[in-house]
């Protein structure tokens, strides 16, 4: 009596790892897993003149931030390296960014509201722009497979995206 022979599998191809839904999951999950030292670490950059203007006035719709004495202002950014000694003391670098301000300022509110301050409240802001980035690579991912299909072209614009 012979036993029944299994039948061989095909080896897994590149089209066929391609055809599992779950990549841009992954890829958020990774993205996030990747980023989340970023939990520690304080305010970056412009995060600090937003914060600051966000608090010392009230809510605007189209936000623009400027320092208000651009001399003074430029001097320290002079001494920081933040723009070359030749700039211009009455430089004026103006920041348009309408939805990081709404989103710093969402997220000061709600800091206020559950009565974080301090670390906590950056770890708020640092864990919302985690949960923006993992959303972002999830619809992204979704949109790169409908464009491009279950292939290997879509593996790697999805690992390049993310």
């Amino acid at each position: 009596m012979s036993e029944p022979s299994a039948q061989p599998t095909a080896p897994a191809t590149l089209e066929g790892v391609a055809r599992w839904r779950g990549w841009p999951v992954a890829a958020a999950a990774l993205a996030v897993a990747l980023a989340a030292p970023s939990l520690a670490d304080g305010l970056q950059g412009e995060d600090w003149g937003i914060v600051l203007d966000a608090t010392a006035r009230p809510f605007e719709p189209w936000p623009f931030h400027a320092a208000p004495d651009p001399s003074r202002a430029n001097a320290a950014a002079r001494e920081a390296g933040f723009v070359p000694w030749f700039s211009d003391p009455e430089l004026r670098i103006v920041f348009f960014r309408p939805l990081g301000t709404w989103l710093l300022q969402l997220d000061a509110l709600v800091s206020r509201a559950v009565g974080l301050s301090g670390a906590a409240g950056i770890q708020l802001v640092r864990a919302h722009g985690l949960a923006w980035l993992a959303a972002l690579i999830v619809a992204g991912g979704l949109a790169l497979r409908r464009l491009l299909g279950p292939s290997p072209a879509f593996l790697l614009a999805l690992a390049v995206f993310a």
